[in-house]
């Protein structure tokens, strides 16, 4: 069974393909932190058309391992259902990896990736592997980790069909800079569960 209905996954899919751009990054960077990313940072990007003094980087973000940090670069695409990703596009960001001395990246994409993407390959490259997030498991994801998604106040326990979309969230990521204070505050659980466990 899934995890949510179909009418949630629309949804959240609207959701992510009509907020305006800034709202979105906010929205992952929030989910980045819930999954364990530390230090999750916005880029200096001013601009979201073209190529950017960034070279495409949206987030920076460490990833937890044993005895350190590795670095990592995440791009986040905002495309429509039929805007496939394409390998090109996913060199390109290997190339950035490198540039920036990360040790992976990630692309997380509205859409989808055209069926000529392997991710075996992609995700298991010896030097700047890439970790590939479409619209389906962004939704599925922001549902595990309940962003932009509540709890139905009369579902009952263990029910899998007890989410539904969090619209007063939508509301609150479209106010400028409202994200700093969510990033906070799930560091802080997310600290907190490490240091208890």
């Amino acid at each position: 069974m899934p995890l949510y209905t179909q009418t949630l996954h629309t949804q959240l899919l609207d959701k992510f393909r009509t907020m305006n751009y800034h709202s979105l990054l906010q929205t992952v960077a929030l989910l980045l932190t819930r999954m364990g990313y530390q230090d999750v940072q916005f880029t200096s990007r001013t601009r979201f058309v073209g190529r950017t003094h960034d070279t495409g980087v949206d987030l920076r973000a460490f990833w937890p391992v044993p005895g350190g940090r590795r670095k990592v670069v995440i791009q986040v695409k905002q495309y429509p259902a039929d805007r496939l990703i394409y390998q090109r596009t996913l060199n390109e960001l290997r190339g950035v990896v490198l540039a920036e001395g990360a040790t992976e990246g990630l692309l997380i994409t509205t859409s989808g990736y055209a069926q000529t993407v392997s991710f075996a390959k992609t995700t298991s490259y010896p030097v700047a592997p890439l970790r590939l997030i479409d619209a389906a498991e962004l939704a599925l994801l922001c549902t595990f980790e309940r962003v932009g998604v509540k709890v139905r106040a009369s579902a009952k326990p263990r029910a899998l069909s007890r989410y539904k979309l969090d619209r007063p969230f939508f509301r609150m990521m479209a106010q400028p800079g409202c994200a700093t204070a969510l990033l906070i505050a799930a560091t802080k659980q997310r600290h907190a569960a490490v240091v208890n466990a």
